[in-house]
């Protein structure tokens, strides 16, 4: 199978979980890349591992809540003389309760991350691409996108953004070679879990392997997909809900992520 034509990659979130499995997945695909992440120990490990047979691999310790976060790490490259044509955005984490419950500030921050880092970042490379009629932006955004999801409300709300600001600027670009690619995968085997608190809900799903997701990214990176869906349970469910009204929606959402501690 021939290995994809993208020359540098640059992910966000690359230190652990999902964007840590892309990473792992587009080295075999001999694609160098930029990491970027705030825990600039955990990068420069990864980038020394990847880096070893020879590919150029780049850690580059930033946080993208910083308000100019997309600037610096734009004129950084620029410094560099790095181009990037394959842009993955994968930054971003979730909450889990009841809304009133959660920080203000949390959530704004959580807003912050999904939406506003990733628009700026998209923003930031898109041009360049346009320009050389080649490129590709993958958003990383879940399955709780399709549907409103109580307790975790904003959070869903922000994946309902990133899966229809991609879906959008695929059409918008679809007389160009550049690509966008909604990934959403379901439950994941990582960190991610345990920092929203979803662990606390009453009925647990299948959980998959970040590998299993960066695979389904790879595919979709392949194939001209728009939205990347994880499993085949998850692409049944999504694509299932659209025959029942939204409160039975609703009432099953609500099943499966009450709280364990609430009994009505």
């Amino acid at each position: 199978m021939p290995g994809l034509q993208f020359s540098t990659a640059l992910i966000t979130g690359a230190s652990s979980g999902i964007g840590e499995a892309i990473a792992r997945e587009l080295a075999k695909q001999n694609v160098a890349m930029v990491l970027v992440a705030r825990s600039g120990g955990k990068l420069e490990s990864l980038a020394a591992e990847l880096s070893a047979g020879g590919l150029k691999v780049i850690p580059i310790a930033q946080d993208l809540l910083a308000g100019n976060a997309d600037e610096v790490l734009w004129n950084e490259l620029e410094k560099r003389n790095i181009k990037i044509d394959l842009l993955i955005n994968n930054a971003g984490f979730g909450g889990y309760g009841f809304f009133h419950e959660s920080p203000i500030e949390k959530q704004i921050e959580m807003i912050d991350l999904n939406i506003k880092a990733l628009v700026k970042l998209t923003y930031r490379f898109l041009p360049p691409m346009i320009t050389k009629n080649h490129g590709a932006v993958m958003n990383v955004s879940s399955t709780a996108s399709f549907q409103p999801v109580p307790f975790m409300a904003a959070y869903a709300a922000t994946k309902a953004f990133v899966t229809n600001f991609t879906v959008a600027l695929s059409s918008e670009y679809q007389d160009t070679p550049i690509r966008f690619i909604a990934l959403c995968p379901g439950r994941t085997k990582t960190n991610f879990q345990v920092a929203a608190g979803s662990q606390k809900v009453r009925i647990r799903s299948r959980a998959a392997t970040p590998k299993q997701v960066a695979h389904v990214a790879v595919k979709a990176l392949r194939r001209n997909n728009h939205i990347a869906i994880e499993g085949f349970m998850n692409y049944a469910m999504i694509h299932l809900q659209r025959f029942f009204p939204r409160w039975f929606i609703l009432k099953i959402a609500y099943k499966i992520f009450k709280p364990k501690n609430i009994h009505q």
